[in-house]
């Protein structure tokens, strides 16, 4: 699939809160509970990494470093893992054209949820060494061969990254995205230690023009071959629209995967804008993946944003108030949510690089040169009241 770095985007909510929200007569007035959460408005660490990963051959092992970018809170605390791998262009001069950049905000998103957020870029791909593998001939295309081959970088990643002090190596999940989504579905059949469980974003191979598969039956195939040894949780999120990986073949591949005995959710989300496959990549897609994410996470008792310490119940039931914050809260890091010091309106700021630049787009449009604001929610976490 062709691959861009993801807009930045502002949503803006005006609208008049009526009565007295959050107990509000007045600047000054405590407004916020004291128990806000100050590691969600801290700056995220990021660095640029390279991860050896060790192929088998001919000749023996030859060992390629693969570009990666870790994104984790600002913590001493050791955190669970999260390996985000991308798809593959159609074209293959478009393979080394990837940028690693344009996954930076799905990993803030994981990295806000309290991960160690890492995307891998695999052989073939970007800045990362090595040639191409992960092909085949779309006459008789061997999926199952193409999905080993992607299991050595992956399996690779998760090894070396459990080995370093700010990861807790207990527990592991696997984020993919395409292709990438496709290789977890194959890792998953041949597990590292403690991968907990797959997310998988239009998961697919061999599609060469929209609408088309190099040949749908060897694909359920390797489901079915994939699905045979995978017990591991997986979350399968394929959007209507999406032309690399149509609606009745993502059906057939679930279905394959689980007959054999995987475990898999499958959430077909409706159609996203023209074409759904980059769903995961689009700033306005977090308001369809993340609640399915979220709930997903929460079911299997890994690490997600607390309902609690966003403090819904400070907004009045009436007057579509909740659903606004809740619209908020679904959109992708970074983020901040601004409101007026008497209550009669706000305005909240998504997709930033920064935590500060969420919070100063947020205050200026909540302000707007009338009135005065200030930042009631960042991320996830309300801001104690000053």
């Amino acid at each position: 699939m062709r691959m861009r770095s993801p807009r930045s985007l502002y949503v803006g909510l005006a609208l008049a809160l009526c009565g007295e929200l959050f107990g509000w007569r007045g600047a000054g007035a405590q407004t916020t509970p004291a128990d806000g959460d100050p590691r969600q408005a801290q700056p995220l660490v990021e660095q640029r990494i390279k991860i050896p990963s060790s192929v088998p051959g001919l000749f023996g092992a030859r060992t390629y470093n693969l570009d990666a970018l870790l994104v984790r809170p600002a913590t001493r605390d050791p955190l669970p893992l999260a390996v985000i791998t991308h798809g593959t262009p159609r074209e293959a001069a478009d393979r080394r054209k990837m940028q690693i950049e344009g996954f930076a905000r799905v990993a803030r998103d994981f990295a806000r949820r309290g991960w160690v957020a890492v995307v891998v870029m695999r052989r073939g791909h970007g800045a990362s060494e090595g040639e191409y593998e992960e092909g085949m001939n779309c006459a008789n295309p061997d999926y199952v061969h193409s999905g080993r081959i992607a299991i050595y970088d992956l399996d690779n990643a998760v090894r070396h990254l459990s080995a370093r002090p700010d990861v807790d190596p207990s527990r592991v999940i696997g984020i993919g995205q395409s292709t990438g989504g496709f290789a977890w579905l194959a890792v998953s059949s041949r597990p590292p230690p403690n991968l907990k469980a797959v997310i998988n974003f239009a998961g697919g191979h061999g599609s060469l023009r929209p609408y088309e598969n190099c040949s749908a039956s060897n694909m359920a195939a390797a489901m079915r071959e994939f699905g045979k040894t995978s017990r591991i949780p997986t979350l399968w999120i394929y959007a209507e629209n999406d032309t690399y990986v149509v609606p009745d073949l993502a059906r057939r591949m679930y279905d394959a995967f689980v007959g054999a005995g995987g475990s898999a959710e499958l959430k077909q989300v409706p159609p996203f804008e023209t074409d759904g496959h980059p769903l995961f990549l689009r700033v306005e897609g977090a308001q369809v993946w993340t609640p399915l994410v979220d709930a997903f996470l929460r079911q299997h008792a890994l690490p997600t944003w607390s309902v609690e310490a966003t403090h819904r119940e400070l907004l009045p039931q009436t007057g579509g108030h909740r659903d606004h914050y809740d619209r908020y809260l679904r959109a992708s890091a970074e983020k901040a949510y601004a409101i007026a010091l008497d209550g009669t309106y706000d305005w909240w700021w998504s997709g930033q690089t920064t935590v500060e630049e969420a919070k100063r787009k947020a205050l200026e449009k909540c302000e707007d040169g009338v009135r005065t604001c200030r930042i009631f929610a960042v991320n996830f976490g309300v801001v104690a009241a000053p």
